[in-house]
């Protein structure tokens, strides 16, 4: 053997071991690299690619080399003709092939796909094109997410993305409009700039940090502020973003505006407590605030005093001037009332003309209880005895005297029902003395 022939054989062996390792490399990338040839009468094939194709395209690369019909027949038939078409355009210009497509799997799934590729003119006319294509699905569905979390955020319910040092990072526009506040002015801020000095006396927020800890998760009703200070009610939920390493890295704060729903519950609470003609409480009310107060009592010995207060004409006026002019004596009588004792004391209509006074915190020592009860209760008869104007021009000002019962609480454990009993025995005493009278249940 020659040395010109032993040099050439060690050149082929040469280039034997680079094309091995060229393929062995190629089979090894996470994509398909390919040479895609379109001849001039419109026939095209892959003349060459790697083993990744029969991975991701589900045909053997063999199947392709004679067409590439076989691959097209897999392109989703939304986005075939597109394709197809960018193919031509790159074939005409001699520019980048590059397009997304889906892939119809034999078993229905669906793949996203990207490809890239350079392409060259042949001498024949037809065109060459060398290039890769790779799985983007996981990408697309990641953006898909992200597309559709993008929209989520911007509903109609206010949301922020805080930081897990509660530095809001993120807001979207209904929590703008909600509240007033531009995102220029939120973001960097911590989320206390949202909270209000006013909050519901159930909420303990040291309660709500340990739940969010402990299940990534609070819900509760929170006070909020607007740009121009006023306070709103909102059904406010805390979710917590947790890392790889299970660590908070973010909150999402959802709020919505109660301030409607709030508006019933008081209109109903109204209804179940209060009396619908004077906004007084009622028997249910005062019965409630009347067991807390005896409690108080007790446990403070500190007296109380309940005022039974009957309106002694009442009724000749309303049969006389009717039920119009009878409610506006009515609401007078309590205006009078509730204009007259302290913020701590409770004025209620037990209905008709019967109304209730109770006082708290009248002292330790019974006997001054007993004078400052006095005192209370001549200034509400004096007030209820002046003259009473009414909106009707042809009905004079009227006087209706009143007779006040008395009895005092505390010191002694006394039900409620045995007070009201004391109250009410005495206001019978008052009347039976020939009305506009004051008497103690002694």
């Amino acid at each position: 053997m020659t040395a010109s022939s032993d040099g050439s054989t060690q050149q082929q062996r040469m280039d034997a071991g680079e094309v091995e390792t060229l393929a062995r490399l190629a089979d090894a990338l996470p994509g398909v690299i390919f040479q895609y040839l379109l001849h001039p009468d419109g026939r095209s094939c892959f003349p060459y690619m790697n083993s990744v194709a029969q991975d991701l395209f589900g045909l053997e690369p063999e199947r392709l080399r004679e067409s590439a019909e076989p691959l097209f027949c897999r392109i989703h038939r939304a986005d075939v003709d597109r394709i197809r078409r960018s193919i031509l355009v790159s074939a005409e210009t001699l520019e980048p092939w590059h397009e997304e497509g889906r892939l119809v799997m034999p078993d229905g799934t669906v793949r996203w796909i990207e490809g890239n590729s350079v392409p060259t003119r042949q001498d024949d006319g037809g065109v060459l094109w060398h290039g890769f294509i790779t799985d983007v699905t996981k990408r697309r569905e990641a953006e898909e997410q992200l597309r559709v979390a993008a929209v989520a955020f911007e509903t109609h319910e206010a949301m922020l993305v805080s930081n897990r040092r509660g530095q809001i990072i993120r807001v979207n526009r209904a929590l703008t409009e909600l509240t007033g506040f531009r995102s220029a002015q939120i973001l960097g801020h911590l989320l206390g700039i949202f909270i209000s000095d006013r909050q519901p006396a159930e909420l303990d927020l040291d309660a709500a940090r340990k739940t969010l800890e402990k299940q990534g998760r609070w819900s509760g009703e929170l006070w909020c502020n607007r740009s121009d200070g006023e306070a709103f009610p909102a059904w406010v939920t805390v979710t917590a973003v947790r890392n790889e390493r299970r660590r908070v890295s973010h909150y999402v704060v959802a709020a919505t505006d109660i301030t409607d729903r709030k508006q019933v519950e008081n209109r109903i609470r109204d209804l179940a407590y209060r009396d619908p003609l004077t906004g007084l409480p009622n028997r249910r009310l005062l019965e409630d605030r009347l067991d807390q107060a005896i409690a108080a009592a007790l446990r403070h010995q500190r007296h109380g005093a309940l005022l039974f207060i009957d309106l002694d004409d009442f009724k000749r006026l309303n049969d006389n001037w009717g039920h119009d002019v009878g409610d506006q004596l009515l609401v007078e009588a309590a205006r009078r009332l509730e204009s007259r004792i302290r913020d701590t004391d409770t004025v209620s209509r037990l209905g008709g003309d019967e109304f209730v006074v109770m006082l708290t915190d009248l002292g330790l020592d019974r006997l001054a209880a007993r004078e400052r009860a006095l005192t209370v209760a001549e200034t509400l008869r004096s007030a209820l005895n002046s003259p009473y104007q009414f909106d009707d021009a042809a009905v004079p000002a009227l006087r209706s005297s009143c007779s006040i019962g008395i009895s005092l609480f505390g010191g002694l454990a006394r039900s409620r029902r045995e007070l009201l009993k004391r109250a009410d025995a005495a206001l019978y005493q008052a009347k039976q003395a020939g009305r506009n009278r004051l008497r103690f249940f002694d």
